[in-house]
């Protein structure tokens, strides 16, 4: 329970940022800093006699205020224990507005003192030594990145606009700052991670804008990032670029969304011809560092680096013996793998896989040693005094940490595929992906956790010493079964599920249309949207189509009116922020305006008021059914006794149906009308639940 002190700190400071704001109370989002509250006063009280962390979750619709509500909960106890709060979202959109708008109103409209930060990881900042180099003719990196193409394929002018708007203090080196959109490609050139970052030894480090922003993050009470990196500092121990979990207390924001990337932190994947490609550049590499022994290389290391290259034939050898046996075994199987397509790995592996995953694991960790004692040597260079030395180091420091990423990807992926798990535990997901190359086809094997529940709960809920997740979409219909499944959250923390304050009855309506066809026929259901969506649509409005499919939102696109498709900004043509862009114009122009758009659009985007009064969804959100994640984690749950189509589908349906909807009303002024074509949400059982899990539109059967 809260001292009667810190309950009046944490009212008047609502009652400030009201006035000031001039907005009236919200009861939700008095709930809500009251249920945040609650929950984190056990922090409080004699550690003796709590058990756990103390964990709050809340789901609150959207117009809650949410942002408001828990920074109001959480600074003053934070400022009272004297620990930083670590504020993570999914979306850079949501980061840029808490770090711009949000916090600064905060400070301004009450006496709460408190100093904030942003921080990203390494990879969102510019580094200028890569830059520099690059700018001189000394090509770092573009051979090592599968993909990438090489440096000559990229024109200079790009990395001379960067350099120029640097130089010139007109951009601060953060990606997401940069007024246009930048090539991913020509990025992976200027910018480094942990493992090619050379530190205190970086001749560029005093104007690193990376560790600028680290130098204010340390030093705040309240530090705004996203969930890759407190998953990626977590995953090395925790305490690297953020604050020690355990003295710290952690919002996330969207944090829906936190399962998902917890996933995609924990898989690992290996392609194996681009390994290949790869490994005879890091021989190339290793000969060159070898020969250097005696000069500005001490004799030590040159001769490991000797040693790594001399062993890399027989991995090689195994790597080769692999790419063999896979279309063996799978014309042996009777299977077939596409390009672009997938397949599920069996429980037993094939026996050139298994073989592979009883020898690779120790030979990527022994080059990974290897590697580590070379790259230890070429610091020990860079640091000496003698300057003709530290300039042949300097390329080659960045280059090796490329090297030893990769071998430790590689390390990851065999690692997790020589595990066998324990009785009872949760199988993992393995599968092949085949990706077009010139010639033949590259295969890649995937490894993932089937929930990353686990993981989560003895990385992040044991570990930190509070936590509060919040979104507008956590219990669709008010269940956090599913969730709670995921995130492997602890059932004796708080839940709470708020409404939204809007007059969803009101201001929207829910019309699911007379239709002869639904997507069970995909091609009758796209005949029949190409055919009638010209009457489904207002020229006049500002209008949001959202597909579950890249190929039927094409095929409607092509299959429109030409007067229609002038109208249309369709999401493969341009950068969704260059999409939005245009868009906007449209309307704030007097003209209407349709954008169509995939998955990725049915969330975390904002478009209020007149910038979006419909919403047309093409049908229901279904997950896509031959995912290999999907099919696996619908084998265990039945394993378990349980209907996979109850307990995971359609929940995860819902949740993906309440996010596309969400995106009509935004402010509580906005109306409009959102339309669902898909008639088997009233033709099917399951319709009533998925229905029943949306806010009270008013609802329109046709």
């Amino acid at each position: 329970m809260l001292p009667e002190s810190l309950r009046e700190t944490i009212q008047t400071a609502y009652r400030d940022w009201l006035s000031a704001s001039g907005f009236k109370p919200r009861r939700v989002q008095r709930e809500m800093i009251a249920v945040i509250a609650r929950a984190m006063g056990r922090l409080l009280e004699d550690p003796a006699e709590r058990s756990g962390s103390p964990i709050a979750v809340v789901e609150a619709g959207t117009g809650t205020g949410k942002t408001v509500a828990y920074s109001l909960a959480m600074l003053p106890i934070a400022k009272q224990l004297g620990c930083p709060v670590v504020i993570a979202t999914a979306t850079t959109t949501l980061q840029d507005q808490l770090v711009s708008r949000d916090l600064p109103r905060l400070q301004e409209a009450t006496s709460l003192q408190f100093r904030f930060a942003l921080a990203k990881g390494r990879q969102r900042y510019l580094c200028p030594l890569r830059l520099s180099r690059i700018l001189q003719g000394e090509p770092l990196q573009e051979d090592l990145i599968p993909g990438a193409g090489g440096l000559q394929r990229l024109s200079m002018d790009p990395f001379k606009e960067l350099d120029t708007a640097w130089s010139q203090g007109r951009w601060d080196g953060d990606r997401d700052h940069w007024p246009k959109p930048l090539d991913d490609m020509l990025w992976r050139h200027v910018s480094t991670d942990h493992r090619g970052c050379m530190g205190s030894a970086c001749p560029e480090i005093s104007r690193c804008c990376f560790y600028q922003a680290r130098a204010e993050v340390q030093d705040a009470d309240c530090i705004v990032t996203n969930h890759d990196l407190v998953l990626a500092d977590l995953s090395l121990g925790g305490g690297i670029v953020l604050p020690e979990p355990e003295k710290t207390l952690y919002v996330f924001d969207e944090g829906h969304r936190l399962p998902e990337k917890a996933l995609g932190h924990f898989a690992a994947s290996f392609r194996i011809g681009t390994t290949l490609e790869w490994l005879a550049r890091l021989s190339e590499d290793l000969g060159s560092l070898a020969r250097a022994g005696g000069g500005w290389l001490g004799r030590s290391p040159a001769a490991t680096a000797l040693k790594a290259h001399e062993a890399l034939p027989v991995l090689v050898e195994q790597l080769r013996v692999l790419e063999a046996g896979l279309p063996s075994w799978l014309a042996s199987s009777g299977q077939s793998l596409d390009a672009d397509s997938r397949l599920r790995l069996p429980a037993r592996l094939p026996d050139c896989v298994q073989s592979a995953a009883s020898e690779l694991p120790q030979q990527w960790q022994l080059l990974g040693q290897w590697l580590s004692q070379v790259e230890a040597g070429v610091l020990a260079a860079l640091e000496q005094e003698n300057a003709t030395a530290a300039l042949e180091a300097e390329p080659w420091y960045p280059r090796l940490g490329l090297h030893r990423s990769r071998t430790e990807d590689a390390q990851k992926l065999w690692q997790a595929y020589a595990r066998e798990p324990a009785a009872g535990e949760m199988p993992p997901v393995r599968w092949l992906k085949a990706w077009g190359r010139e010639g033949s086809a590259d295969i890649e094997l995937y490894y993932s956790p089937l929930l990353a529940s686990d993981v989560l709960n003895e990385q992040l809920w044991k570990r930190c010493l509070a936590a509060v997740v919040v979104s507008a979409t956590l219990a669709p219909g008010g269940d956090f079964s599913t969730f709670r499944l995921r995130s492997g959250l602890p059932e004796d923390g708080l839940w709470a599920c708020l409404p939204s304050p809007f007059d969803y009855a009101n201001n929207a309506s829910l019309t699911v249309p007379a239709m002869r066809s639904d997507p069970g026929n995909p091609a009758a259901h796209t005949a029949e949207l190409v055919e009638r969506l010209p009457e489904w649509l207002d020229p006049e409005e500002a209008t949001l189509v959202l597909f579950s499919s890249r190929q039927q939102m094409q095929a409607v696109y092509e299959g429109m009116p030409a007067l229609w498709r002038e109208r249309i900004l369709c999401q493969d043509d341009l950068p969704r922020v260059a999409l939005l862009a245009a868009h906007r114009e449209r309307v704030d122009a007097g003209s209407g305006s349709v954008v169509f758009g995939l998955a990725s659009m049915a969330e975390g985007v904002d478009l209020p008021g007149d910038y979006c009064s419909h919403v047309v969804i093409a049908k229901l959100p279904f997950p896509v059914p031959d995912s290999p994640m999907e099919a696996a984690l619908a084998e265990w749950v039945e394993s378990q006794g349980k209907n996979p189509f109850r307990e995971i589908v359609l929940p995860d349906t819902a949740l993906r149906l309440v996010q596309a909807c969400g995106r009509l009303l935004r402010n509580e002024n906005d109306s409009g009308r959102i339309t669902l074509l898909d008639r088997r949400v009233v033709s099917k059982s399951y319709g009533k639940r998925l229905l029943s899990a949306l806010p009270p539109y008013r609802q329109v059967i046709g």
